[in-house]
């Protein structure tokens, strides 16, 4: 997940805000108001940020499960 999550935040610099948003929402535990003092973004904002590199963190994943797979037992 770590590997997956530094390779979004290389691959994708403008997509930063969203990855510390999800961050904070996923791993923190912390609700969009508290998110969006942190950020200085509006609240309403917050939970889309979050949602928003969902589908891209898991392709990464996925990929990272299969190359897992096809080496085999360790």
């Amino acid at each position: 997940m770590r590997d997956c999550l530094q390779k979004l935040w290389r691959q994708q610099p403008r997509a930063s805000e969203q990855l510390k948003a999800l961050i904070l929402k996923y791993f923190d535990e912390l609700d969009d108001v508290t998110i969006a003092e942190r950020l200085d973004t509006p609240w309403p904002t917050c939970s889309a940020e979050a949602a928003a590199p969902w589908k891209k963190l898991e392709v990464c994943l996925r990929r990272s499960l299969e190359m897992t797979e096809a080496a085999g037992p360790t």
